[in-house]
């Protein structure tokens, strides 16, 4: 079997889905954190300008990653309504306030009302501590533009608490209003 590190298959002895790491083939684990937001109701965000995070959030908890475990997040949401056909936006994924996933608009691409934004990254924990440093891979997409973010590294503290959050960022404040739809954040043992 020719596989690539993140691939899984059942194991037909035991019955036990396994994830390969890159090196080995090994248990699959998934961690429980929590997921909070507006519940039932839209988790809109509307006429601001600049950074303003949507409500819903992911905690990890502190001290329970390990060397070798994926994160991975994914974030799907909209743009309801545009203000101006010269206004850009952007959209984020920061993990403990460090970006690590983006979709975007540029001047020459403004948005339209209805168009879906989606981000998909994957990060790999490769050291514990304060200041330890991290993998990642992300791609995503808004209004036809692919941004990816392939290799890279980040510095996450893996001894406290770190919250998942995706941002919208209107370029100027007005009618406009984009909604978050989906945030899914798996953490996945090595």
């Amino acid at each position: 079997m020719n596989a690539q590190e993140g691939d899984m298959f059942s194991n037909s002895v035991t019955s036990i889905p396994e994830m390969y790491n890159g090196a080995e083939w090994r248990q699959f684990r998934m961690q429980q954190g929590s997921l909070s937001g507006p519940g039932p109701t839209l988790d809109q965000v509307t006429s601001t300008a600049g950074a303003t995070p949507f409500a819903t959030t992911y905690r990890i908890a502190a001290n329970t990653l390990e060397v070798g475990d994926s994160i991975r997040i994914r974030a799907v949401g909209s743009i309801n309504t545009i203000g101006e056909t010269t206004d850009t936006v952007s959209f984020t994924i920061t993990a403990g306030g460090t970006l690590v996933g983006r979709a975007a608009t540029s001047a020459s691409a403004t948005p339209a009302n209805q168009d879906v934004f989606f981000i998909d990254c994957t990060l790999v924990i490769r050291a514990l501590g304060i200041a330890a440093t991290q993998g990642r891979s992300s791609r995503g997409n808004l209004s036809a533009l692919p941004i990816y973010f392939d290799g890279g590294v980040f510095t996450m503290n893996t001894e406290t608490f770190t919250d998942i959050e995706v941002i919208c960022n209107f370029n100027v404040a007005g009618s406009n209003q984009a909604t978050l739809h989906v945030l899914t954040v798996d953490v996945i043992g090595s």
